[in-house]
């Protein structure tokens, strides 16, 4: 049997799959986000020491971690963390304004790059003689073994270390002018080492670990998340740099390294949590039964936190079109095909010639969601009965590790959607796709205090 330890954004999750790739036992912890967007990196490590437990008491010897990315503190040798953990949601102080337009550098030195804040984590700690910094997976697997590394999912998101040869980019670190200690960038399938008696085998950034668990790792077949965020990866077989997005590393095995891009949304699921706690619907599981796309006019950017692509950090979230007759429906419905046609957004953006979308996260449950998203992106959508991606990417891995499994294969049962035309959602995408380009006007609006 494999565990699989997931710590999310809002909860953290312990999975137990057969070898077969059968999910026998779960158990998920809330750990919310503050409102600044960091989180405890003590109350985190205790969560993962409690999951190693319980994989200890079920007879579990292998086990595999994946983490939200993105994300990165502060902690002494001793393991005493020293900073909170800034999360992809919190945003740093610093900015770098003229860096964050260069083709080269705009990604790297943008609001929402790891990089800044690591840069403000090294002027908090300027007086702290044996504090490391770096990511949250380093830190964890740092707690548990002793040994300072960091995944190349992981280490390559940080802005410090290029996608392409996993160095160090010199001219960051000169612009920066940080001076830390680098941990060893190790595969995610590596012996990261026993604890308690259980043996941590993979460790793998929680979007990349959702790509290999579609099985979305080579140019053909993308994958889309819809949870907290919406995360839109396309595998391209090699290193590239296109239309704004984010050069990713999905995965790195036996010096082979499995390429893509990504572009995503800080808040989708957070939208519709939003929604709820508005009262704009009471039930979460009966979504679909609010959603109408007969009669939908609202333009919906669903940017709570900004977007990344296209690179308008300034933007917010917005509803266009309000009328006397709007009703929640209309504002649900809006909000689907915001989200549906981002995939479609992201996928033109790639240049890359996708025939299949493979989706996953608790959004993916909704049917009139998923449909839409298929009449959008003009290819069949697939969706696996089974929607924690990352936890089954996990298992994967760990089943490559003891080699009874391989690269590419994916557990569970899977179903298929294809564009069928039957809400008449590519029309909507139409009218989305024209009032997104005429964004970029509306910046002073959304600057103004």
């Amino acid at each position: 049997m494999y565990g699989v330890i997931d710590i999310g954004s809002t909860r953290s999750k312990f999975f137990i799959y057969t070898r077969e790739g059968e999910q026998v036992y779960s158990e998920r912890v809330t750990i919310p986000v503050r409102e600044d967007g960091t989180h405890d990196g003590e109350v985190i490590y205790r969560v993962v020491k409690h999951f190693v437990a319980k994989a200890r008491e079920r007879g579990v010897k292998l086990i595999g971690l994946s983490t939200y990315r993105a994300s990165v503190l502060a902690w002494r040798r001793d393991g005493t963390p020293v900073t909170p953990v800034l999360t992809w949601l919190y945003r740093p102080r610093l900015r770098y304004g003229l860096l964050s337009k260069l083709p080269s550098l705009g990604v790297v030195f943008s609001p929402i790059s790891p990089l800044l804040k690591i840069i403000e984590l090294y002027k908090m700690t300027q007086n702290c003689r044996d504090c490391l910094i770096w990511t949250l997976e380093s830190y964890l697997i740092y707690r548990l073994t002793g040994k300072f590394v960091s995944d190349a999912t992981n280490a390559t998101m940080t802005g410090i270390i290029h996608p392409k040869n996993f160095k160090l980019i010199p001219l960051v670190e000169t612009i920066s002018g940080i001076e830390i200690e680098l941990p060893e960038i190790v595969e995610n399938i590596w012996e990261y080492g026993d604890v308690d008696g259980v043996s941590l085998r993979v460790v793998i950034a929680d979007q990349q670990a959702a790509a290999v668990g579609e099985g979305a790792v080579r140019a053909g077949v993308a994958k889309a998340t819809f949870g907290t965020g919406l995360f839109v990866d396309v595998p391209t077989g090699e290193y590239k740099r296109v239309g704004g997005l984010i050069p990713l590393v999905i995965l790195k095995y036996k010096r082979t390294v499995y390429r893509g891009v990504e572009g995503y949304l800080p808040a989708a699921g957070l939208v519709f949590e939003k929604m709820r706690e508005w009262g704009i619907f009471e039930d979460f599981n009966k979504l679909d039964e609010y959603v109408d796309f007969a009669n939908v006019d609202l333009f919906v950017l669903p940017a709570l936190a900004g977007l990344q692509v296209p690179p308008f950090y300034w933007a917010r979230g917005a509803i266009i079109g309000l009328t006397p007759y709007t009703d929640r429906r209309e504002i649900i419905s809006a909000h689907v095909v915001a989200l549906a046609s981002f995939v479609k957004y992201v996928l033109d953006r790639s240049g890359e010639n996708v025939h299949e979308v493979k989706i996953n996260g608790g959004l993916s449950r909704f049917d009139k969601l998923v449909q839409c998203l298929s009449e959008i992106v003009g290819v069949k959508v697939t969706r696996n009965r089974d929607f924690e991606g990352t936890a089954r990417g996990v298992a994967v891995l760990l089943s490559v590790y003891e080699g009874s499994g391989k690269i590419g294969d994916v557990y569970g049962v899977e179903e298929e959607f294809q564009p069928l035309n039957r809400y008449n959602c590519a029309r909507l995408y139409s009218r989305w796709s024209k009032k997104m380009r005429r964004l970029r006007s509306l910046k002073k609006l959304f600057q103004e205090g």
